[in-house]
């Protein structure tokens, strides 16, 4: 019998307190105790759609077409047998690519589970969490479930974008004097990053908070961080949380790891798989990261696409585009236009996602894509704008065929 925790009534009312068995509805018993508040976090539907999916923040620039070609070195003996001490594989790997040891690597299935992990770990019932908002609402989802208490320190919104302001978090460490506080670098959804230098300064300064920093979509940039074990050592509560399912596009294989000093890694064993991750995603993996040249290309790649869409988006003056170090960006519409623009772009083929969340009224995240995609995106959006004032309509027609977009001037598009 399957039990969920909540039966139906006669009426058909979901009722927490009970379950239905063959003698009819029973009190559930003691040590099945009813959680409030504990149902599942929800991801984005993913199902195959005819549309041009950008909003799900997965990386469109990649072909890993090639990297079946590692499992060429399987055999059917290896798919029966455990992986050869667990993560060996892959740690091996990672130690060697970012300058860790063995000891300061944990390897999960993915970074949600590694934040599951961080978070029941180090966040006690009550324990303050200290958030940077706006935020991904997962960090939100974990500290409430595991009964601590979010506080805040709001992003400074600047000509630019969304940006960390070291004096603001300076003082709500001070205030607060959190067990944890979870960092987005970049963040999402307002694709900011914190500079190395004011994160090791802030961490030194309160060496009793555990500095959570979420790296999911760490490269795109093309910026080099610090040595992990450099940063370990001179910042000991720092966790660098990193994943394969951004720019290395491999989220179909669940791979997340975090970097922690020996210290703090002790305290979470507990979240070791105890016969480490699949052999097939391990070997994909190792073929990945020791691709250098994919790196460079796909940073690349991202950057132009950015900067096509920026240079497209500009001569609107009531679209404002924050800058970005991951593979979105976040656009600024006029208010009430944020839905509406979502919906001609879906009409119009793509789909897109509307933030309205942490102050971020009248947002869109959008996920970048090879400069012929995200180009016809920046002329839909146009030409709404156009439609919507006294200026003269585009002519647009989204599609790889557009032959306006190869040729129209955006400027025109805005002209009185």
């Amino acid at each position: 019998m399957k039990n969920s925790g909540k039966s139906r009534g006669k009426k058909g009312q979901a009722s927490e307190n009970v379950w239905e068995n063959g003698n009819g509805s029973q009190p559930l018993p003691s040590w099945l105790p009813v959680k409030s508040g504990s149902a599942p976090y929800q991801m984005p539907d993913n199902r195959p759609s005819k549309h041009c999916m950008l909003h799900l923040n997965e990386n469109h620039f990649a072909d890993n077409d090639h990297l079946l070609g590692a499992l060429d070195t399987l055999d059917g003996q290896d798919l029966s047998k455990y992986p050869v001490l667990g993560n060996s594989e892959l740690c091996d790997c990672l130690c060697d690519l970012y300058g860790a040891r063995p000891e300061e690597v944990l390897i999960q299935l993915g970074c949600s589970a590694l934040l599951g992990a961080m978070v029941e770990a180090f966040v006690e019932p009550g324990a303050r969490v200290l958030l940077h908002r706006p935020a991904w609402s997962y960090y939100d989802y974990l500290v409430q479930n595991r009964g601590g208490e979010a506080v805040d320190c709001p992003l400074e919104l600047t000509e630019s974008g969304y940006q960390y302001c070291p004096d603001r978090m300076d003082a709500a460490l001070a205030k607060y004097q959190p067990r944890l506080t979870i960092i987005g670098s970049p963040n999402n959804p307002t694709g900011n990053s914190l500079d190395p230098e004011v994160l090791s300064t802030l961490a030194q300064k309160h060496p009793e908070t555990i500095f959570l920093v979420d790296e999911t979509y760490l490269g795109f940039s093309g910026r080099q961080r610090p040595a992990v074990g450099e940063t370990l050592s001179c910042t000991p509560n720092v966790v660098l949380l990193r994943s394969l399912s951004k720019f290395h596009a491999l989220a179909g294989i669940r791979i997340g790891f975090a970097f922690a000093h020996e210290q703090v890694m002790k305290s979470l064993q507990a979240a070791q798989p105890t016969f480490g991750i699949s052999v097939i995603d391990q070997r994909i993996a190792v073929a990945r990261l020791r691709n250098r040249r994919y790196a460079d290309k796909i940073a690349a790649q991202c950057l132009s696409s950015q900067r096509s869409f920026a240079r497209l988006i500009q001569p609107c003056p009531e679209l404002h585009l924050c800058a970005s170090d991951a593979n979105f960006v976040l656009l600024r519409t006029p208010a009430g236009k944020a839905t509406a623009i979502r919906d001609r772009l879906q009409a119009d083929g793509c789909l897109v996602a509307v933030k309205d969340f942490d102050g971020l009224d009248q947002h869109l995240r959008i996920t970048l894509a090879p400069e012929v995609v995200i180009e016809q995106v920046a002329w839909s959006i146009l030409r709404f704008m156009s439609e919507q004032s006294e200026r003269k309509p585009l002519e647009f027609r989204f599609g790889p065929d557009s032959g306006e977009r190869q040729n129209a001037q955006p400027r025109t598009a805005f002209a009185q």
